[in-house]
């Protein structure tokens, strides 16, 4: 479930990066810009094997900072319902590995 929010959240940002620009070149520019953008940032700071990996509050930070941006991206072009749904289950899984972290912590 995990993998399937994450891929939806990169879908996302590309999406809505598509829309934004008057002109084919700058719509591509902004999809793919993002798109990278978001990438680079989470292979850094958020994948489990990333150079500088976040762990607990600093993650969900991160976490939560690139769900917003794809919601913002998307916010006009879908439906908000759907979105909502998809930002809690997205902020719920968030808490349920930060605890299932914390907990593995002190053991």
């Amino acid at each position: 479930l995990r993998f399937l929010l994450e891929i939806t959240i990169l879908l996302a940002i590309a999406y809505g990066g598509f829309h934004f620009g008057n002109s084919y070149l700058t719509k591509i520019l902004f999809g793919v810009g993002a798109l990278a953008i978001t990438i680079s940032v989470w292979s850094i700071f958020g994948s489990p094997n990333a150079p500088f990996a976040l762990q607990g509050f600093n993650r969900l930070l991160l976490e939560l900072a690139i769900l917003s941006v794809a919601i913002a991206f998307v916010w006009n072009l879908l439906n908000s319902t759907v979105i909502i749904i998809f930002a809690i289950v997205f902020v719920l899984t968030s808490f349920y590995m930060l605890l299932l972290d914390a907990n593995r912590v002190n053991m």
